[in-house]
């Protein structure tokens, strides 16, 4: 299964264990979360187009009515920066993954799978496969 898992920094080093030792998976990339652009969703502007941009200093936000002493500190940016992670894994691992993940992230991550292709098994891989389908059907 192509993987596509969406976590905040903090949680990067144990998911990318966890998806590489424990479920046997192989990483493709590790990227910052990239926003979407305007030509990611909308077809090339004409030339006569003029990008429009907002200066984020002149746009109020009202205050958080929730916010509480702690809000107010400063965090190291590079805590909470949302990254993804771009994997292979095994569907048997994948199943009922999200509820493993949550835990690895404090409850902050997702994930998004498709599937890739169907590959040959390993040897050792084919064998616990048989062993387990075998169970006690002796």
């Amino acid at each position: 299964m192509n993987v596509i898992i969406t976590i905040d920094e903090a949680s990067l080093g144990a998911v990318v264990h966890d998806i590489s030792a424990s479920r046997g998976g192989h990483i493709v990339s590790l990227d910052e979360d990239i926003p979407l652009t305007s030509t990611d969703i909308s077809p090339a502007p004409t030339g006569a187009e003029e990008p429009v941009i907002i200066d984020q200093s002149r746009i109020y936000a009202p205050p958080d009515p929730f916010e509480t002493p702690s809000v107010g500190i400063e965090i190291p940016a590079a805590v909470n920066r949302p990254r993804t992670i771009t994997a292979k894994v095994p569907l048997k691992e994948m199943v009922g993954y999200l509820k493993h993940l949550r835990s690895l992230s404090a409850g902050r991550g997702t994930f998004v799978m498709a599937v890739d292709r169907f590959e040959v098994m390993s040897a050792p891989r084919q064998k616990a496969v048989l062993a387990e389908l075998r169970g006690g059907f002796y």
